[in-house]
């Protein structure tokens, strides 16, 4: 199998003659105290290609930022004769101190056989400003939730059980944490 001419420098590349990508983000990235988590979800969807064979979104970020990388759900659809792949993840970026960040844009290359073409979209980069609550010290959400399971006050509700579990990227959390606990606790301070 030979690279298409000029696809040397590209790392991952899928052959598909279209792929989309989307994204959502909950909330909507603004202007906000540091401690806060903002999830975006990146959806990407090619012809002709499974959707196991669709890139990881990069978890790139700048200092003084924290990213979690959520299971990836991967689908294949037939549909009519039409065969599509999908990847859906979600990141979960994490502002544990007062500044502003700019979480870069995400680029996604592939090769198009019937163009015979290299093709590229591009997420754009997104900036948030954290600034320092009047609470005093900031403390992250993520720290927050393990403390409340560790001294047993209940597990975090689904959103936030995602949050810690892709904590382990960096951090291992123990699933004993996760065992047993009440599925309708609904974050810290509830």
């Amino acid at each position: 199998i030979r690279r298409p001419p000029g696809s040397e420098a590209i790392g991952f590349l899928i052959t598909t003659p279209a792929l989309e990508i989307s994204e959502t983000w909950e909330p909507l990235p603004a202007a906000t105290q540091a401690g806060a988590v903002f999830k975006r979800t990146i959806v990407q969807r090619a012809s002709s290609v499974s959707g196991i064979a669709l890139a990881p979104a990069s978890v790139a970020v700048p200092e003084g930022v924290r990213v979690y990388r959520g299971s990836a759900k991967v689908e294949d659809h037939l549909e009519r004769g039409e065969f599509t792949g999908e990847r859906r993840e979600t990141l979960t970026y994490l502002l544990p101190r007062a500044g502003s960040f700019t979480l870069p844009a995400l680029g996604y290359t592939w090769w198009n056989p019937d163009t015979r073409t290299l093709e590229s979209t591009m997420l754009e980069a997104v900036t948030v400003d954290g600034h320092q609550g009047d609470g005093g010290p900031v403390q992250s959400r993520a720290s927050d939730l393990e403390r409340h399971v560790a001294q047993g006050e209940g597990a975090p509700a689904h959103e936030a059980r995602e949050e810690l579990a892709a904590r382990r990227v960096d951090h291992i959390v123990s699933p004993a944490l996760l065992r047993g606990v009440p599925a309708d606790f609904s974050g810290v301070g509830d």
